[in-house]
């Protein structure tokens, strides 16, 4: 791949970065390295490496930032570890946590749906429709969870939207959803914004999750 390209990823990671530190985030800041490669680990896109604090993507999707965002999200979103959960009691939290995943990418581009093989937030899906599997909490949830964070980005503004939800994942911890499918998430953003609480509730009745 051309070093122009390269350099082109990079620059606008960085940009990307910078952002994701302004809604709240608190870990490492610094240049990240961008290596596109022709071959991928069956069924992968992306990935972000940690320990080299570089992302990897296929030469064919090299085009396509949202996918870079969106894998560097999970490493910023799971700062802590991924939870042990052998029984699968904390579906709701995966499904909160890959919602905000696409969300923010979405909101940095100021697109609901900027990649043509990507999700579509701006849907009314419903709650509902997740089911109890760690398939659909990764797949539907992100389109579910991720249309009603959209949605707080109409009513509220990019901005306060996304430091609200950055903030209120921060506190949350699994065991807090692991019987309620979220609720207890979506009280968090009501609390923190009290002048928007029935405006806030309405987003997730209108989609299936009684609070």
């Amino acid at each position: 791949m051309a070093p122009e390209v390269k350099k082109r990823l990079e620059d606008a990671f960085s940009k990307f970065s910078e952002y994701i530190h302004s809604v709240g985030y608190k870990g490492k800041s610094g240049p990240i390295s961008v290596d596109i490669r022709s071959e991928m680990p069956t069924g992968a896109i992306a990935y972000y490496d940690s320990q080299k604090r570089m992302l990897v993507i296929d030469s064919k999707h090299a085009d396509d930032l949202t996918n870079l965002y969106r894998e560097y999200m999970h490493h910023v979103l799971y700062i802590n570890g991924v939870p042990d959960d052998p029984k699968l009691k904390f579906l709701a939290y995966y499904g909160i946590e890959t919602g905000l995943a696409w969300y923010f990418p979405c909101s940095f581009v100021d697109d609901p749906h900027p990649s043509a093989n990507g999700w579509n937030l701006d849907q009314k899906r419903s709650f509902d429709e997740i089911r109890q599997d760690i398939t659909s909490a990764m797949t539907d949830g992100t389109e579910v969870w991720g249309g009603v964070f959209w949605d707080l980005r109409k009513l509220l503004g990019g901005k306060t939207s996304d430091q609200l939800l950055f903030k209120a994942w921060s506190e949350l911890k699994p065991e807090d959803v692991a019987t309620d499918r979220g609720a207890s998430f979506a009280r968090k953003l009501i609390e923190a914004d009290g002048k928007h609480r029935n405006e806030i509730k309405a987003l997730f009745d209108q989609r299936g999750l009684k609070l």
